[in-house]
């Protein structure tokens, strides 16, 4: 009878013993993985979330310094990068136009670009899209001439939705215009978006006296189970998986013996 007590006693010490290490060595593992697993859906949420919101305009209020991303055509003495902090609503440099009608303008090719692609499936779903931007005046008249013009084009370059401010003029030299519009339910088809900026100047003095651009983005607002995620955050997520893989099949052992 005395044997028996203690073997069950020395039973009950090695399970306790087996239950100490799972809480110090197993638990701890187990956090770090839950970590690992909340930091994932984390990013994954952030990363589809950036990706709604990335504006697919390239330089759109000249940080580069010069006209990347954008076609010319000049008007007057033509386009000017400024640099007058008068002028320019965020950074350091901003567009200003002549006298004669200037043209800024972009075409975005959603399915293939260095900024962010997009699937056939998602564009097809009409998914809201938004652009911004902004305008002021320049020296003395500061009335100066602008206009903006988007239009969402199909495969073929067929205008299936479109917004144009046609010709307005600037507020003043300290008042920024924002020029904003929505796109919904423009139906199925997108694939290109082409963007356009006009300045003149009202004085049609020589020189850049013309209207100021600054600040331009044109953006999906919606993420859906639809939206790609780009292939640094694929990669990225593929990583973290695999390290969340690792650690589960560790403690999985570990528990098993």
């Amino acid at each position: 009878m005395g044997q028996d007590i203690k073997k069950w006693n020395d039973s009950i010490t090695f399970r306790r013993k087996n239950m100490i290490f799972l809480s110090d060595n197993n638990m701890r593992k187990i956090r770090k993985v839950s970590f690992v697993l909340m930091f994932i859906l984390f990013f994954s949420f952030v990363a589809t979330t950036a990706s709604a919101y990335t504006n697919l305009l390239i330089n759109g209020g000249s940080e580069t310094g010069d006209f990347t991303g954008w076609t010319v055509v000049n008007g007057g003495n033509g386009w000017a990068v400024q640099s007058d902090s008068t002028y320019v609503l965020e950074g350091t440099r901003s567009f200003t136009s002549s006298y004669n009608w200037g043209i800024l303008s972009q075409t975005i090719n959603l399915t293939s670009n260095s900024i962010q692609n997009y699937s056939t499936a998602y564009l097809d779903s009409s998914p809201n899209l938004s652009i911004n931007d902004y305008v002021i005046g320049v020296s003395i008249s500061n009335r100066d001439y602008y206009s903006i013009k988007v239009e969402l084009r199909d495969a073929s370059q067929s205008v299936i939705a479109s917004y144009n401010t046609g010709d307005l003029q600037t507020i003043n030299e300290t008042t920024w215009a924002n020029v904003s519009y929505n796109f919904t339910g423009y139906g199925s088809g997108l694939r290109y978006i082409y963007y356009e900026r006009r300045g003149n100047d009202q004085e049609n003095w020589a020189g850049n006296y013309g209207a100021t651009f600054d600040n331009a983005s044109v953006y999906f607002t919606e993420a859906t189970e639809n939206m790609p995620l780009s292939s640094d955050s694929t990669s990225a997520l593929d990583m973290l998986f695999k390290i969340f893989y690792s650690q589960f099949h560790k403690i999985s052992r570990a528990t098993a013996n």
